[in-house]
């Protein structure tokens, strides 16, 4: 996964201001890029998902429960730099209202395997809040970001996407939900 992280660090530095060169680049490579993106935003609801459990079976509800040794457990079992790298490297394919990508990142129709990015990463931001954190938060953030990038423009078809993908109920949660606690914890 190291060097994984470290190509997407490369292109995040070659995307910064909206590149259109090499942006149009990525659209030309195959299949296993999108696969390779869709398994890591898999892993990362994973990695949720497994946090969630963990604080369940520990009967642990708030934030002010959570001892000192699990805090540590937390943080070794989630990886979020990973996540926000990945999802500013796809934001920055979008940078500049850059349709075609914005389109590609849903649907890749000429390749012989197609992943939906944007369904990925609705999934992810539903999954983590959840069992939103202190280390989780900035993550979260870069994956709104990145979902905003995507459809902006307008994107129509990436806008009826999400939509259909249920993310007025995640907005709803997110404004409705008080948030409040992320800050003062260290989970």
């Amino acid at each position: 996964v190291e060097i994984k992280v470290a190509a997407l660090k490369c292109g995040v530095a070659m995307l910064q201001g909206a590149q259109k060169e090499i942006q149009a680049g990525v659209k030309h490579v195959d299949d296993s890029f999108y696969v390779v993106c869709r398994r890591m935003l898999r892993t990362f609801k994973r990695q949720f998902i497994q946090k969630r459990k963990l604080l369940k079976s520990e009967g642990i509800t708030t934030a002010a429960t959570i001892s000192e040794d699990l805090k540590a457990v937390l943080k070794e079992m989630m990886n979020f730099d990973d996540m926000e790298i990945l999802l500013r490297f796809l934001q920055l394919l979008c940078e500049g209202h850059n349709e075609i990508m914005q389109e590609y990142l849903r649907e890749q129709s000429q390749n012989t395997v197609s992943v939906n990015i944007l369904a990925e990463i609705v999934e992810t931001i539903h999954f983590s809040l959840k069992t939103l954190s202190h280390m989780s938060i900035s993550a979260v953030l870069q994956a709104i970001n990145t979902l905003t990038e995507l459809v902006q423009g307008p994107c129509v078809n990436n806008q009826v996407c999400i939509m259909q993908l249920g993310i007025v109920d995640t907005i709803n949660y997110i404004l409705s939900a008080p948030f409040e606690y992320v800050d003062k914890q260290g989970t």
